[in-house]
């Protein structure tokens, strides 16, 4: 990698650790929140505030390495690459829910396990009914 990939990479990671520092301001908000919107279900309001907890948890696990791969994706149909950031867990952007960081487990980061320097191929199955 030369200097200057190196140094855009030292930034996208940068950006990433602030995105996650918001997506985890979010959280502790929706934290606090909870009680007062849901106060007529407490099962809801104990699975919402569980699901929540847990993911803030999980995100402040990742804190000091958030990813650990890149892919670079291109749809054949577009000009435009897009960087994917594979790291131990998910991570969307709680207003766009664009990924910031993806799931080593998704099938899309198998393009990271199976794949070789140079192109690789992914191939999306749709449902019939979709």
């Amino acid at each position: 990698m030369d200097e200057k990939e190196f140094l855009r990479e030292k930034e996208k990671l940068k950006d990433t650790l602030g995105k996650l520092k918001v997506e985890e301001k979010v959280l502790e908000e929706s934290l606090k929140k909870t009680s007062e919107h849901y106060s007529k279900d407490s099962y809801v309001r104990a699975h919402i505030l569980y699901m929540n907890e847990q993911k803030l948890r999980n995100l402040q696990k990742i804190m000091e390495k958030p990813y650990f791969a890149r892919v670079d994706f291109k749809q054949d149909d577009e000009d435009k690459t897009e960087n994917l950031y594979i790291g131990k867990i998910s991570v969307l952007d709680s207003n766009s829910q664009d990924a910031i960081i993806v799931d080593w487990r998704s099938p899309i980061a198998n393009l990271y396990y199976d794949g070789r320097i140079g192109n690789a191929s992914y191939e999306v199955l749709r449902n019939e009914n979709s």
